[in-house]
């Protein structure tokens, strides 16, 4: 029998053990899964503490028009996210509104797997099949306490991912040892990149 050192192929799950995420289809499909919104503009922005409970923001722009605007120098905050963030509620201005086909909608998200910002927009369904317009759109974000520093030009404010409404149904049940068997060799088979051969369609947004 043959053995391997460490960090030679890990045959139980089929893949080399040492790849790291940057390998992972899924993960970097995310990354770029439906249309990314993006800054126009440098933003420099410097979050104000003046005591344990109180914060303030100070920021600017580079060029115009303002790409962000301060909803409530107060507390106003999503009960979703800690206190790593300053509870001031910010959002991002953008100049466009969406509008898609009849019993379709879109999800507007903070950039998907991109920990390393400064900031966090949240989450919301818009059913933007309605004809709804507005002259500005505006996606709530926060920003972490104790940041100062410029939020770069073509920084990814948030992620806007269109989907169909219909009903779904699940149903949960076991697959028999022969068919998991199948399952997992269809994509086992190989040291690395079964998903990438066996699973993985291209997405488009045009």
């Amino acid at each position: 029998m043959e053995s391997y050192k460490s960090g030679g192929p890990d045959l139980e799950q089929g893949s080399i053990s040492n790849g790291t995420v940057k390998r992972c289809i899924p993960f970097r499909d995310a990354l770029s899964f439906g249309y990314v919104a993006v800054l126009h503009c440098d933003l420099f922005v410097n979050v104000i503490s003046t005591n344990e409970n109180e914060y303030g923001i100070e920021y600017q722009y580079a060029f115009e028009p303002p790409p962000i605007v301060v909803r409530e120098y107060s507390a106003n905050f999503s009960p979703t996210l800690d206190d790593s963030y300053a509870p001031i509620e910010m959002a991002w201005l953008v100049r466009w509104s969406i509008n898609t086909e009849k019993n379709s909608s879109v999800l507007i998200t903070h950039p998907l797997n991109r920990f390393d910002l400064p900031f966090t927009t949240s989450s919301g369904v818009i059913d933007s099949d309605s004809g709804f317009l507005t002259n500005v759109s505006a996606a709530p974000f926060y920003v972490r306490k104790g940041f100062s520093g410029v939020i770069p030009c073509g920084t990814p404010m948030f992620q806007v991912i269109p989907f169909e409404r219909q009903a779904y149904k699940h149903e949960i049940r076991e697959l028999t040892q022969l068919e998991t068997y199948k399952r997992k060799h269809k994509w086992q088979k190989y040291f690395s990149g079964g998903y990438k051969r066996e699973h993985h369609a291209k997405k488009r947004f045009t």
